[in-house]
């Protein structure tokens, strides 16, 4: 939980310090050093941290964005999470994330096949 928060509050510190170097509008910027902080984190403390990447960007896109905008993200993330839970409540057998467990095989240079 310390984790998540530490990363939320990181990307959203580091997302609005890049946020001053922006084109004049204010929400367009060439460098985005939260998204490196961002993987940097999955990277090192796993996937349990992307709710904390999750909540920095909604915080850097609250602050930077109109209150309309705010309402659609907050729509459209309800909508998902309520898709989601309905998708495996109607499909309680089906097992979605062997999918993501099965070895990606992939062709080396000699045409040999292998899995990683």
């Amino acid at each position: 939980m310390l984790e998540i928060v530490v990363v939320a509050i990181v990307y959203a510190v580091a997302g609005k310090l890049s946020l001053l170097l922006a084109i004049p509008p204010g929400y367009a910027t060439a460098v985005w050093p939260a998204a490196g902080i961002a993987l940097a984190a999955v990277l090192l403390c796993g996937y349990r941290v992307l709710p904390g990447v999750w909540i920095g960007s909604f915080l850097v896109n609250c602050n930077t964005s109109n209150r309309h905008a705010v309402l659609v993200s907050l729509t459209v993330a309800l909508f998902v999470v309520t898709a989601m839970v309905a998708a495996k409540r109607l499909l309680p057998d089906t097992d979605c994330g062997k999918w993501l467990r099965a070895p990606i095989e992939y062709r080396n240079r000699r045409g040999r096949r292998s899995a990683q």
